[in-house]
């Protein structure tokens, strides 16, 4: 009877402790799950007072899926908004004073807890961003860029978000950014942009008073 007793007791014990790593684990499993994006996106615009007023655009709406291959994808819909003074801007070059080019954009922001690294030029390391664009199916443009636009207040960290300010007009374009804050491939994430006029809409120049 005595045996019986202690074999049952150890049955308990050893459930209980079974019981309680399997909690663990189950924890640690959810709080990876959490955390697995490397980097953030986001489309809001720069609103903010941190950066120049006249990078200021409002924000566009962008539908996620998924596809093998790539971190996310992502397809403009809805409205894009117009904005003359920011596609005149000498260093833009969106379009002329009469509104002749492009007149509708969106942005795209990538944040992360990574910090970038400086890019050297001689060594070819540090933070990049290889934007890839297909006009079709053969024709591509690929474009490396090695720094974000950054804030004007001295005391704020931008050392964590790229910005991508986007041209949208009534070509269909798919656009894939390979970007990686260190510039190492291991923390290198692939994203695709689905831009086909179908899925969204431009907003028109505002009409002036007669």
């Amino acid at each position: 009877m005595e045996k019986t007793m202690s074999s049952s007791r150890a049955k308990t014990i050893t459930f209980s402790v079974l019981a309680a790593l399997f909690v663990v684990v189950c924890a640690f499993s959810f709080a990876a799950c959490g955390n697995n994006s490397l980097y953030n996106v986001d489309f809001n615009g720069t609103m903010g007072d941190n950066f120049k007023t006249e990078y200021q655009l409002e924000g566009t709406t962008w539908t996620e899926s998924d596809e093998e291959g790539f971190e996310k994808v992502y397809t403009l819909t809805g409205t894009v908004p117009y904005n003359l003074e920011f596609a005149t801007l000498p260093n833009m070059g969106y379009a002329d004073a009469e509104g002749n080019g492009i007149t509708n954009f969106a942005v795209i922001h990538i944040s992360s807890d990574l910090e970038m690294v400086d890019y050297n030029k001689e060594t070819d390391e540090g933070f990049y961003a290889k934007i890839t664009n297909y006009y079709g199916t053969d024709n591509e443009t690929v474009v490396m860029k090695h720094s974000s636009f950054k804030a004007t207040n001295e005391n704020v960290d931008d050392s964590h978000d790229y910005y991508l300010f986007q041209g949208i007009d009534n070509t269909v374009k798919t656009m894939t950014i390979e970007i990686s804050f260190d510039g190492t491939q291991e923390n290198a994430r692939l994203y695709k942009f689905v831009i086909d006029p179908e899925n969204y809409e431009l907003e028109p120049a505002p009409t002036t008073a007669e």
